[in-house]
């Protein structure tokens, strides 16, 4: 996920605030249709914005050279610069204006003060990030075929996971299941590295989707969330349905997305596909059973936020 946080970083790092407001376009708080994430867009439009602007990075694996990596995370850059600075155009509250004091006038100072960054290299630079950690965050970025980098990381990332064992009572999902995540994230990181394909690549990606999608539709029961969020909430529990509204709208824009460069990849591949039958197309609705993999379009990308919810939610959803 290292690419997200490069990516993110450059959408708040190094935004311009720009662009004219029309009040008229702020969504109300009680609106769970969409929700204004950041002043002058919503959570839909913020999605539609950052898949598009990070597919030249996400396209391009495997990497063979640095070089074409590189290019791919610059235009991602400026794909982000050009198209989501206008998202911070201090036009309508957030959803965490009242949670973050004087938030305006930060959107504005970083705005005034990153303005004329040209490039992510540019603006790292100007953040005092050695060119050594700059390169470091590249290669694991690229995670380019052969890079010691990569192998010195993936080596201390298996020592530590190979031993990994927590079960965890959670009023969400079974106990065993952040178990079974951490393993077949384990697999896919592996299977990613030593792809030497893009067909390769994708199969990973799409059978990490499969088993994720699997257990999040399986092994778990979103009806409890709305309890957990308010107790985790307490004062601050009429915060629940946006944060339900923004899982669900979240979940249902990477369901739908496919990874680019991806479509020809046999969904068969997969260990859902073999071992479920078809009885839900829809992404949002809690069920016992699952959507085959091969009567689905494939969209591995789901599990962003599939996966990492149920990767959060042992430690955090625990009484």
């Amino acid at each position: 996920m290292k690419f997200l946080v490069v990516s993110f970083s450059a959408l708040f790092a190094f935004a311009r605030v720009q662009g004219q407001c029309n009040v008229a376009n702020c969504i109300p708080p009680d609106n769970l249709n969409d929700i204004q994430i950041l002043p002058s867009c919503t959570l839909k439009q913020t999605l539609t914005q950052t898949f598009t602007c990070l597919e030249p990075i996400l396209g391009g694996y495997p990497y063979a050279d640095l070089q074409t990596c590189s290019a791919n995370i610059e235009q991602s850059f400026v794909c982000f610069r050009d198209n989501l600075v206008p998202c911070l155009n201090t036009c309508c509250d957030t959803i965490i204006h009242q949670f973050v004091p004087n938030l305006t006038t930060i959107y504005e100072m970083v705005g005034a003060g990153l303005q004329n960054i040209s490039s992510l290299q540019e603006g790292l630079t100007a953040l005092n990030v050695s060119q050594s950690l700059q390169q470091t965050i590249t290669e694991l970025t690229c995670l380019v075929q052969g890079s010691n980098v990569v192998a010195s990381y993936a080596t201390m990332i298996n020592m530590a996971l190979d031993s990994f064992n927590a079960t965890v009572e959670n009023p969400v999902c079974d106990s065993n299941i952040l178990n079974d995540l951490v393993h077949w994230s384990q697999q896919a990181f592996n299977d990613i590295i030593a792809a030497n394909s893009r067909n390769e690549f994708c199969t990973a990606v799409d059978t990490l989707f499969n088993q994720s999608f699997d257990a999040w539709y399986t092994r778990c029961d979103r009806s409890n969330l709305t309890a957990v969020f308010d107790q985790l909430l307490g004062n601050f529990s009429n915060y629940t349905p946006t944060i339900i509204a923004a899982i669900n709208i979240t979940e249902t824009f990477i369901y739908e997305y496919n990874l680019p460069n991806c479509q020809g990849t046999d969904p068969t591949t997969s260990t859902l596909g073999a071992t479920t039958t078809t009885t839900s197309t829809t992404p949002t609705t809690v069920s016992s059973t699952t959507t085959s993999a091969a009567a689905t379009t494939f969209n591995p990308f789901n599990l962003a936020i599939q996966h990492l919810f149920l990767l959060i939610s042992g430690p955090v959803l625990r009484f």
